[in-house]
């Protein structure tokens, strides 16, 4: 693959600059290893997103999130 895994979720996500991202267009248009990685991208999201839809739905995080969150930061630095 000739972008990272690292700039393709940022094109995902958008957080690229406008050069970079139509850059990055040019090249996954052209580049089926890159557009494979970029399909994969979308499909790791969308579980992510069905994943967390229901606490998303919600106003603001719930105590049952935040907790998760706390257990998954403390596991890592571990």
């Amino acid at each position: 693959m000739c972008m990272s895994e690292s700039i393709i979720h940022c094109y995902l996500d958008h957080e690229l600059s406008a050069q970079m991202f139509d850059n990055v267009s040019a090249h996954i248009s052209s580049c089926s290893e890159c557009d494979a990685a970029l399909l994969k991208a979308k499909e790791e999201a969308a579980v992510v997103e069905f994943a967390l839809a229901y606490e998303m739905a919600l106003p603001v995080p719930t105590e049952r999130l935040g907790a998760r969150i706390e257990a998954a930061i403390s596991a890592t630095s571990q």
